[in-house]
């Protein structure tokens, strides 16, 4: 499909072989969707969790009852049963508050992989970078090539630079790729070396402030109200967890995304692709703010970065739809502003109708448009459009059958595929499970989170 069809779902993908920029913005897409199992995970246990905790001091309240009665009546609790409940009930107080740290030290070690397989395909493409590098001829006469010595030499970097803090992991990667991460984004980088130090605080030091977490806290200009002293618990709440693993999506996001550019721009077409496939499904999530951030990041990139005038058109639409998302329609009118749209292909001026909800407009544009079906289904711009009556009328007119049957008929197929798909991995005994995303909270300040009543 050429790139003037691309109405906000981007540009048709390219088939070619596996690279090092596609397997770097795979990368940044596996550690994305492995940070949404993990706050999947987190979102399903805390109600049960929560709920445990409130029938535990129910129970210690009737408890802390049944002693101050005990002059006036016959013993009905023994002391073994006493200690026994005391014990379970620390237990799990004890427990959500590692559970929850845990699942940090999950994140933030998944968030290592990314950087350590992205310093890999940058040292494999650019082996020169090694610097230099000497191995005895006893050793050297043990590899059967050049190739299987050069993979030695990159191990051994790539493992003794993980070993280093994640602001000198990113600095490394900045070196290789010749260019700056991380430290260019001042409305992030504080928030990101936070929550790595708070990962070490939670294998280092229990879960407590230690000297090194506010010395480089301070270093890195993090915000606080007030600064945490030494030995203070840094609890990890629902809330901050989902506020970490936002942060860490959007620098692995950034990573990937500013590095293939710089280092591999014939690859370009794929970093576009990629900013499509995560911002897209964001809006269909309505995920607004994250999918701003990832449109806001495509339409302000350097000269040269970025594709033909079709693709910054997609990405217009693209953040104009999350900025109406966020209830900030005049704010996306200015993004829409910014362009000339005189000349355009008539989907986009049915898509520039649809964000100012001139329904009616929209409908009339249908019949010019040249979408498909499954564009009308599936496209996050048509979401509020397709409850209409003006819709539907103007679907049944270009496509000679009801939206509604239409549609059915789509999910029957696909739960029938799925279904396929469950017989086929439980006869071969292969689990597999892709997780779903939740509806996204704005991202707390990490200026000390509260608590939900977990007891911590």
């Amino acid at each position: 499909m050429p790139d003037e069809e691309n109405i906000a779902e981007g540009a048709a993908k390219p088939k070619r072989k596996p690279n090092a920029a596609s397997r770097i913005l795979v990368a940044a897409q596996t550690f994305i969707l492995d940070a949404e199992a993990l706050q999947e995970i987190l979102d399903v246990s805390y109600p049960v969790l929560v709920e445990k905790e409130k029938e535990h001091r129910a129970e210690l309240k009737d408890l802390s009852n049944q002693l101050k009665l005990a002059p006036d009546t016959p013993a009905r609790l023994t002391y073994r049963d006493a200690h026994k409940f005391l014990g379970l009930f620390a237990r799990q107080m004890r427990g959500g508050f590692l559970f929850r740290g845990h699942l940090l030290v999950a994140l933030v070690s998944r968030f290592d992989v990314f950087i350590a397989q992205v310093a890999r395909e940058l040292l494999s493409a650019f082996p020169d970078r090694l610097g230099q590098r000497s191995v005895k001829y006893a050793d050297a006469v043990e590899f059967k090539s050049v190739e299987e010595l050069k993979e030695k030499f990159i191990d051994e970097e790539v493992d003794n630079r993980m070993r280093e803090s994640h602001v000198d992991q990113l600095k490394f990667l900045s070196s290789l790729a010749n260019v700056t991460l991380g430290a260019d984004e001042p409305g992030i980088f504080p928030r990101f070396v936070e929550v790595t130090e708070r990962r070490n605080c939670q294998i280092h030091s229990g879960g407590n402030v230690s000297p090194q977490y506010r010395r480089v806290c301070s270093e890195h200009k993090v915000k606080f109200g007030v600064m945490p002293q030494d030995g203070k618990r840094l609890n990890v709440t629902v809330n901050y967890f989902q506020g970490a693993r936002r942060v860490l999506s959007e620098m692995a996001f950034k990573i990937a995304q500013t590095i293939v550019r710089k280092t591999f721009p014939a690859s370009q077409d794929l970093a576009d692709l990629h900013v499509d496939m995560i911002g897209i499904d964001r809006l269909k999530e309505h995920r607004w703010n994250e999918a701003l951030m990832v449109f806001d990041y495509a339409s302000n990139l350097r000269a040269g970065w970025t594709g033909d005038e079709s693709v910054r058109r997609n990405t217009a639409i693209n953040k104009a739809q999350a900025l109406v998302g966020l209830g900030k329609p005049d704010e996306a009118m200015e993004v829409i502003n910014s362009l000339d749209w005189s000349a355009s292909h008539p989907r986009y001026v049915m898509a520039i109708s649809l964000l100012k909800r001139e329904f009616s407009e929209a409908a009339k544009l249908m019949p010019l448009a040249g979408l498909k079906e499954d564009h009308y289904r599936t496209w996050p711009i048509f979401d509020s459009f397709r409850q209409t009556q003006e819709f539907k009328g103007a679907f049944c007119t270009v496509f000679g059958h009801d939206f509604d049957q239409s549609t059915l008929g789509a999910v029957s197929a696909e739960i029938a595929a799925i279904e396929d798909t469950s017989t086929a991995l439980a006869a071969s005994d292969e689990v597999i499970t892709e997780p779903k995303p939740e509806e996204s909270k704005p991202l707390e300040n990490f200026e000390g989170a509260k608590p939900e009543a977990t007891g911590d």
